[in-house]
């Protein structure tokens, strides 16, 4: 969060650490997870690629890195809050 207010141009003049269960940040993050979700596909995607290829030595075609940024995510939402 910080390096997001910093490329603003904004600055940080104090900051509060608040702790949170993964239950009470899917409830706080549900009014927007279609859209993090969305966003951020392409990054998960590269991210499992690169991983995938790094850790188990095979090759992810482009259609399975689009796969796997679609799907990666969904598991945890359906989680109960």
């Amino acid at each position: 969060m910080i390096d997001f207010f910093s490329r603003t141009g904004l600055y940080i003049v104090g900051i509060k650490v608040h702790r949170m269960s993964v239950a009470e940040a899917a409830e706080f993050y549900a009014p927007v997870k279609e859209v993090l979700r969305t966003r951020l596909k392409d990054v998960v995607a590269a991210k499992a690629k690169t991983a995938i290829e790094r850790e188990l030595g095979f090759k992810v075609s482009p259609q399975e890195e689009k796969t796997t940024g679609r799907t990666s995510g969904a598991g945890f939402w359906r989680q109960p809050v």
